[in-house]
């Protein structure tokens, strides 16, 4: 097994000037970033919140702070400081000897709570009963995934509001990627203490949910519009996408006074960006904070191929290589992280062919690793990248199956297919942190981005929303392809050609066409 050395000095021969002078110069500009973020963490800890605050977001403290109950809606751009506003409020509330009661924090993902877990005093949020409880909206009504009786296949329950006990006001994060059935079940809260939303009225609305954004049109609301998280080009970019659909043209790059540097790098063509992004891969001793966004689950997945063979050659999985967990790993009395989360991989114990079920034998990988994101350790074992498809179609199979065999009363068969469903799923379902779709990346905020405009242009529905949520996830340094007419013309042939590979059931041509 290959072992990657991250420790080695990092050459920027063979990469564009541009791209190198990204590597380098966001290698400052993201210490200043942690330095920015223990100064954040710093102030909160100090009597001195409310100074670290800009105008707007005091005026929001304050507003907070004088609230019974009731609703109140903290709109603004990405970036604005809306979560670190929520913070500092949190910070003032903590200092109340008489508070009404514990503060909690709900957010759609595991991976958007870590902006608190970064930022509020891990004396807040740790031990038994904590004086401030994060959750997330799922953990709340109680949709968290749970198991058919029957099948044993995972899905989520339609979940409600449950008491307030012990509560005195809570706060929803990225309130776009809540539905309104779950909005409708937290605003009952409000009744009887504040609910607080926060959230950005561009971002991507819900997947297979009903558009929640009209719940906050008649509600008291402060929008916030000095930008906290990036900064020159890349800000300027993201507040025209949020009134008009922009296509970058040039390569712009600036730096600030205090030495961050914000930079828009444009390709002519795809085959170029990508090339770049794999380059910048290879030469930087973190890649997985270089991210590559697309609008289709096939062009994240060739991209995913490529990052991969460019990082680890061949082999199948690497000590050192970076993973983005694609579901909660339980281990033990401890779990080992939730979707979304990054580990590394620091021991390969072993590998072993096995039949998983029925004919299905595939190599299971015993792998032990490190969640980056809550400094955990562990045991896992998991398939390859290229047998998880089969391994996901398979228990499928094994779900309708079970169902089947129920019905039936066949039971002798079916407690057999039973456990062999139970036993497929304590296998992880790992996926690559270096290519994402833009919808699943809402809520991250990413040093280097490289956005597959081309995609966007030529399949994306929404085309600027799409391309707000993708831009505003930058911290440092930005990558796009310049949309010319020669491509527009391109991506109609494209497009029909696709539409006859479909029509022919030709599936490796349509997949070509990525």
């Amino acid at each position: 097994m290959n072992e990657r050395n991250d420790a080695a000095p990092l050459p920027t021969d063979g990469i564009p000037a541009d791209t190198a002078a990204a590597g380098n110069e966001a290698d400052s500009s993201s210490n200043h970033h942690q330095s920015s973020s223990r100064k954040e963490r710093k102030a909160l800890f100090s009597g001195d919140v409310l100074a670290s605050l800009n105008e707007q977001q005091r005026k929001a403290v304050h507003h907070i702070l004088e609230m019974e109950n009731g609703q109140f809606y903290l709109n603004g751009p990405a970036g604005t400081g809306k979560s670190f506003t929520a913070c500092a409020a949190i910070a003032e509330l903590m200092k109340r000897r008489h508070r009404k009661g514990r503060i909690l924090i709900l957010c759609p993902t595991h991976v958007a709570k870590l902006q608190f877990t970064h930022r509020l005093n891990p004396a807040w949020i740790e031990g038994e009963d904590p004086p401030v409880v994060l959750m997330t909206v799922a953990a709340f009504l109680g949709q968290g995934p749970q198991a058919d009786r029957v099948t044993g296949q995972d899905y989520f329950p339609k979940g409600a509001f449950r008491n307030i006990d012990g509560f005195g006001i809570i706060f929803a994060d990225e309130v776009s990627m809540i539905g309104e059935y779950e909005l409708g079940e937290i605003e009952k809260a409000s009744r009887d203490i504040p609910v607080i939303y926060l959230g950005d009225s561009n971002q991507l609305q819900p997947v297979m949910r009903r558009d929640a954004s009209h719940v906050f049109d008649k509600m008291p609301h402060m929008t916030l519009t000095e930008q906290m998280r990036n900064s020159g080009p890349v800000l300027q970019l993201c507040q025209e996408l949020r009134h008009r659909l922009v296509w970058p043209q040039k390569t712009v790059r600036e730096v600030n006074q205090f030495g961050d540097v914000s930079q828009i790098i444009v390709y002519d063509t795809r085959h170029e960006m990508i090339e770049a992004f794999l380059e910048h891969l290879k030469k930087s001793p973190d890649p997985w904070k270089i991210t590559y966004l697309a609008y289709t689950n096939t062009a994240v997945e060739q991209v995913k191929r490529l990052a991969h063979h460019a990082l680890y050659g061949d082999e199948v999985y690497c000590v050192g290589e970076y993973l983005r967990l694609g579901r909660h790993i339980p281990w033990k009395r401890r779990h080992l992280g939730h979707r979304g989360n990054i580990i590394q991989i620091l021991e390969i114990l072993g590998v072993a062919e096995q039949t998983l079920a029925r004919d299905f034998t595939c190599p299971v990988y015993h792998l032990r690793v490190r969640n980056l994101d809550m400094n955990v350790e562990g045991e896992i074992r998991c398939v390859s990248p290229e047998d998880q498809t089969r391994f996901l179609d398979l228990l499928d199979t094994l779900y309708q199956e079970c169902g089947r065999l129920f019905a039936e009363r066949r039971m002798d068969e079916y407690d057999e297919t039973r456990a062999e469903v139970d036993s497929l799923k304590l296998l992880a379902n790992l996926k690559s942190p270096y290519s994402q779709t833009i919808h699943s990346a809402q809520g991250r905020s990413i040093p280097h981005v490289y956005v597959d405009t081309y995609n966007i242009a030529e399949q994306g529905r929404d085309k600027r929303r799409l391309m707000y949520v993708a831009c505003s996830r930058t911290q440092h340094d930005l990558h796009v392809i310049r949309i010319t007419e020669r491509l527009r013309w391109e991506m109609k042939e494209r497009r029909s050609a696709r539409r006859t590979a479909r029509r022919n059931h030709d599936l490796k041509a349509e997949r070509e066409l990525w």
